[in-house]
């Protein structure tokens, strides 16, 4: 949840630096559902590429460390990591970044139909 509020005021703070861009793709005709679509798909983005590189980080770190681990303490690790509940949980972190990412894309969204 944290990480979700952090990715929606990082988006707020991202929309708000860049309202020179924003109104100049309003000047060249983007509606402002495209404005919504753009900061949806940045936030989408983000989270695609979070996900990529943690399960590879957590693939290459059981595949590297999983020997050690089975030595030294005993605990083994399976290397399997996209099992059923770990695609369900990236679902939902995916869904939740959407909504999470909405505020700011209605926020955008709206002041560039107030700017007509």
């Amino acid at each position: 949840i944290s990480a979700l509020v952090g990715l929606s005021s990082m988006m707020l703070a991202s929309i708000r630096e860049r309202e020179n861009e924003i109104h100049l793709l309003r000047v060249i005709g983007a509606p402002p559902r495209f404005l919504f679509l753009l900061i949806e798909l940045q936030a989408l983005l983000v989270c695609g590429l979070s996900i990529l590189a943690g399960t590879a980080a957590l693939y290459f770190s059981a595949l590297l460390a999983g020997d050690l681990l089975a030595s030294n303490v005993g605990l083994h690790i399976s290397t399997n990591i996209l099992s059923n509940n770990n695609l369900l949980f990236m679902l939902l972190v995916t869904v939740s970044t959407i909504v999470a990412a909405a505020l700011p894309s209605y926020l955008a969204y709206r002041n560039a139909k107030l700017s007509r």
